[in-house]
């Protein structure tokens, strides 16, 4: 009991020291920009989805240097000619990964998941009930510049691959949500 007592009055005072603090670093983003789904195992008369807006909010904690762990929210319409416009709400963990071969004001990523999305379609006429979900892995990568401190501005080249789909969207041969790729600018608070 005393061996654990010195332990947690160490790591309380190597934790409340500024050099310590200082090497805690996250941030927060806000980002926007356009996704385009790619429908696979489609009817023969139904049309592949049109880019849709979308956006999402991320948030990160450096584990290492190099390596930031967090989670995600997104939303994004995809609208189908004919068949009305899908809503998508996504959620998940998130991993960066730092390059660190870029300048002092720039930085670089690459990032990988995994999340939930949940759909739900808005058909003309209206069909009640039509949603599911399935699991998905995003992946991508992206670059900041500095504007000033904390604050930056940046961009993001992606894309999401969806596996086991459920729901009454996905059944009896309707399309399914393989590939999505997106561009996406925003802002991010790095402390």
């Amino acid at each position: 009991m005393r061996v654990f007592f010195a332990l947690v009055v160490v790591l309380c005072a190597l934790l409340a020291t500024r050099d310590t603090a200082a090497q805690v670093h996250w941030d927060v983003s806000l980002a926007a920009g356009g996704t385009k789904r790619f429908l696979t195992d489609r009817p023969a008369a139904t049309k592949d989805s049109f880019v849709g807006p979308s956006a999402q909010l991320a948030a990160h904690l450096a584990l290492l240097p190099l390596v930031h762990v967090g989670g995600y929210l997104g939303g994004e319409l995809s609208p189908v000619s004919h068949a009305g416009t899908r809503t998508l709400g996504s959620g998940g963990l998130h991993v960066k990964g730092l390059i660190p071969f870029f300048p002092r004001s720039m930085r670089g990523w690459i990032y990988t998941g995994f999340g939930y999305t949940r759909m739900s379609q808005q058909e003309n006429p209206p069909v009640p009930g039509r949603g599911g979900g399935f699991l998905e892995v995003p992946f991508g990568f992206g670059a900041s510049y500095k504007l000033r401190k904390p604050w930056s501005v940046f961009a993001e080249l992606g894309g999401k691959v969806g596996v086991a789909h459920s729901g009454s969207a996905y059944a009896r041969g309707n399309a399914v949500d393989r590939l999505a790729l997106g561009l996406s600018l925003g802002v991010m608070l790095e402390l």
